[in-house]
């Protein structure tokens, strides 16, 4: 359509129309197209929101003024906060339960299978962007912050990331992790001492500094005899099946681009290796955008999946799990979002580390330290909100998790006298092994 022809309306007119809008596609009807047949025409989004592509119409004051979460909604009444906990606890005991027993069954084979035909790769994810935006530390020139980001990679090659794991009549050797999956390095400046930072450690880094500048995303990659190549990377836009881009409209950082930034890479004995990373919009007000963002994922995940034997996923996915279950308060509105997330887990195939290798690390990943440094009162151990899924893709193919961590969440000298957080994330890693 050429909206240049349409005639102008008012700035009153146009709020009026956009907020319609915002609540019809809250209330569950996900098709512009349903919405023109039923409303006319849907207006552009404003012009302060357009970057590209339209943005996805919700407007943060909309939806926690409408109070209005798609999970709610069954078709017939609104489900009820307890109703929904009850039904995410079910979800939660029946989902690990099976994860773990898939893990199991997954390395008995493996251990069955001679060590040549075993591929073992860690794979960790760190969210990174509160170095820079919140001013927690405040580096001023480049030097500085290639120095800390060359501080943060010595700490996972030299420090206690290198251990050895064992699970199930498996082995692995110890070693660094050989993916890292990054997460809000949104400052070009940032960017650009990361990748340095990286080429100083042996890591490659798989975007450029200006492709991720808009998703604040990156991939690094260990330099290892056995990685062939790189066959193919991307960075795909989360949208909807109209074409309209899922990410919210008021904020800058809240509102920037939500996408999948993804490698494949070839090893020597020529299996592909899906990795990919991703961050979701925060907030429990986003809980209807973030269902729609898992939606659009599993459309993304089931295509490339096909062209791989297996794949490794690490992400903040601003949905949070307590280590108990969920959250009776329903202080991040958990339970519709943890339902929602696994619901994308098991549409792609992939299994939650954490509950894969029942893991008695019962720190979550939200860095307490890093709360306590800004004066925080609250305690966040033991919520989640990043996580690390994988899962073979092919029939024949195995893969299992040895181990999962959390790493960083100690305080570090800065060479300045001061200790600092290195996030407001702790590190999760996984060690994987593929036969």
């Amino acid at each position: 359509m050429n909206t240049a022809k349409l005639p102008v309306a008012s700035p009153q007119a146009k709020a009026d129309s956009y907020v319609r809008l915002s609540r019809a596609t809250l209330l569950g009807q996900s098709s512009v197209a349903s919405l023109r047949a039923a409303q006319g025409d849907p207006p552009p989004a404003p012009a302060s929101m357009q970057r590209g592509k339209p943005v996805f119409p919700l407007d943060y004051a909309d939806i926690a003024g409408s109070n209005v979460a798609l999970l709610r909604n069954d078709g017939a009444r609104r489900k009820s906060t307890l109703e929904l906990v009850e039904e995410a606890r079910q979800t939660l005991t029946i989902n690990w339960s099976l994860m773990q027993s898939k893990n199991d069954l997954a390395l008995a084979a493996i251990a069955k299978r001679p060590t040549s035909e075993q591929t073992v790769i860690r794979s960790a994810s760190i969210n990174l962007g509160q170095l820079d935006i919140a001013g927690i530390i405040k580096v001023k020139h480049a030097t500085q912050r290639r120095e800390f980001y060359n501080t943060v990679l010595a700490e996972l090659l030299h420090g206690r990331a290198g251990r050895a794991d064992q699970r199930g009549g498996v082995m692995a050797p110890s070693g660094p992790p050989d993916v890292i999956q990054c997460q809000e390095v949104w400052i070009p400046a940032a960017q650009v001492a990361l990748r340095k930072a990286a080429e100083d450690n042996g890591y490659i880094c798989v975007f450029p500094d200006k492709q991720m500048t808009s998703y604040g995303l990156q991939l690094l990659i260990r330099k290892r005899p056995d990685f062939k190549r790189i066959v193919e990377q991307g960075i795909i836009e989360l949208k909807d099946e109209d074409g309209w881009s899922l990410r919210a409209s008021f904020d800058r950082i809240w509102g920037s681009h939500r996408g999948l930034a993804y490698a494949i890479i070839e090893l020597k004995n020529g299996e592909k290796v899906l990795v990919s990373t991703t961050h979701l919009n925060p907030l429990s007000d986003y809980e209807p955008l973030r269902a729609r963002q898992f939606e659009a994922m599993t459309k993304i995940f089931n295509a490339l999946s096909a062209r791989v034997s297996y794949s490794l996923h690490g992400s903040d996915l601003n949905t949070v799990e307590t280590t108990e279950g969920v959250d009776p308060g329903g202080v991040h509105n958990a339970a519709a979002g943890v339902i929602a997330m696994h619901k994308f887990m098991r549409a792609i195939g992939h299994s939650d580390a954490w509950a894969a290798v029942d893991s008695k690390d019962k720190g979550g990943t939200m860095n307490h330290h890093f709360r306590q440094a800004l004066g925080k009162e609250y305690d966040l151990r033991g919520r989640r909100i990043d996580y690390q899924l994988a899962g073979a893709m092919q029939q024949g193919k195995l893969l299992g998790a040895l181990a999962y961590r959390t790493l960083l969440g100690d305080l570090y000298p800065l060479g300045d006298g001061t200790t600092k957080a290195f996030s407001d994330h702790l590190m999760v890693e996984t060690t994987y092994v593929l036969a």
